[in-house]
């Protein structure tokens, strides 16, 4: 113990001032500081800038991360009622909508993953479950949205490597087409969770029950829940890559959840409960958030310093579909809230918000950008978000629509531009080459 204090010490810190003296059950003191921490979370947006892109923020943040953030950005006003950004998460939601009304644009068609659709998918159902404003009738629906991301993913289950799951990228010309890992898979089980939820429909029961059951059984998920980053389809899954990262633990949290409370059933309920056990032991540190992987050693890239943040937003979710964790969920977000505030006082704004919120508590460590502004926020408002949040299904005034078949309506729907469908593609041009050839000659 001496040693990791030692260790500790040799971090940079910054003494604040004052850093923000949160009451998380007060709503006025929850909305002036998640609306700051918000104003600098939008330093980062790339539509703000001159020749930006509406939805985007700026570089090296990538467009996954953009999703996650209309997502925090929609639980500020879910938490507290403040609206003044809702214009803004609703126009960059829709403008980023691909050609086919899903989340594949035509700008990052051929660079974005699974995992990224699949986060923006997540955005569209939170969307259709806080009925927020829908969209015009000639635009995508939010259900719609969240449904032709589910369906495009379910053309791209894979059964031809590790007897089946989803690949990390979608197309075999990216770094990681040969990865199959628990972020795409645990957010492919949450999106069918919720669709399950929010329609009734038991197609999306089915599947999520049919990704469960693989990520236990190729290794992603422990007997003890605990949650494995992913392995490789080069030696057919046989080894397991063993880091544990917030997020992962809680996409399955949050989908064990609200399959739990869409079905009733006590084996969802104790995988529920496993899944939360599981996270307080392994990512709270005095009862405070925090990325063990790469906190503690300062390695967290631009990404990862936003996974806990997002573990944060999940644990709410689980809260409110299984009521029964609430007394366990509740006080670490509690003291996690104003751990955060309190770590957002650096920059030369003064009010920048640090990642190291345990240990660096009325100081910041120096650390900041879109990852460290994003967690900061969805923690800080989890809290009244827990109080405040309703969960919408279809039957209880959930009014988003939806289309079974979104997103399969086009022959480009899976982007999936792999070996097979090049080759399958080439044998019906072939074929259709000859049929035009007998026709011509008769």
């Amino acid at each position: 113990m001496y040693s990791l204090l030692i260790f500790l010490l040799s971090f940079p810190s910054f003494l604040c001032i004052k850093g923000f003296m949160l009451d998380p059950n007060d709503t006025s003191s929850v909305d002036e500081a998640a609306g700051v921490v918000a104003d600098g979370l939008l330093n980062y947006y790339a539509g703000y800038k001159k020749g930006g892109t509406i939805g985007m923020f700026l570089p090296p943040a990538y467009w996954w991360e953009a999703g996650a953030a209309w997502n925090g950005l929609l639980n500020r006003y879910l938490s507290t009622g403040n609206s003044t950004y809702n214009d803004l998460v609703k126009t960059s939601m829709l403008y980023q909508v691909g050609e086919n009304s899903d989340y594949m644009p035509s700008n990052f068609s051929t660079s974005e993953g699974n995992d990224d659709q699949a986060f923006w998918g997540l955005a569209a159902i939170s969307a259709a479950e806080a009925n927020f404003s829908n969209p015009n009738a000639d635009e995508p629906q939010w259900l719609e949205l969240a449904q032709s991301v589910f369906n495009q993913q379910v053309n791209r289950w894979d059964g031809s490597k590790c007897d089946g799951g989803i690949r990390w990228q979608i197309t075999e010309f990216n770094s990681g087409f040969d990865y199959k890992n628990s972020v795409t898979n645990g957010a492919f089980f949450q999106l069918a969770a919720r669709l399950a939820r929010f329609t009734g429909n038991d197609t999306y029961t089915q599947w999520a029950e049919k990704v469960y059951n693989w990520s236990i059984k190729v290794g992603f998920v422990h007997e003890d829940y605990t949650v494995f980053d992913g392995t490789s389809t080069k030696d057919n899954c046989s080894s397991i890559e063993t880091t544990e990262w917030t997020y992962n633990s809680g996409l399955y949290m949050a989908g064990a959840a609200f399959l739990y409370n869409h079905t009733g059933s006590s084996i969802w309920r104790t995988r529920t409960e496993g899944f939360v056990n599981k996270a307080i032991d392994s990512f709270f540190h005095n009862d405070v958030l925090y990325e063990p992987v790469c906190e503690l050693n300062g390695s967290c890239n631009y990404d990862q310093t936003s996974f806990k943040g997002f573990l944060a937003r999940f644990m709410v979710y689980t809260a409110q579909m299984a009521s029964y964790m609430l007394p366990k969920i509740e006080p670490l977000l509690y003291k996690t809230a104003i751990a955060a505030a309190k770590a957002c006082c650096g920059g030369h704004d003064g009010v920048t918000c640090g990642f190291q919120w345990w240990w660096f508590n009325d100081t910041w460590d120096g650390l900041y950008g879109l990852g460290e502004q994003l967690s900061a926020l969805e923690a800080i408002q989890a809290p009244l978000l827990l109080k405040n949040i309703h969960i919408y299904n279809s039957t209880d005034g959930g009014s988003s629509t939806g289309d079974p078949m979104a997103g399969l309506y086009t022959p480009t729907v899976s982007f999936a531009m792999t070996k097979f469908t090049i080759e399958k593609q080439h044998w019906i041009l072939l074929i259709i080459s000859l049929v035009l050839l007998l026709l011509v000659a008769f």
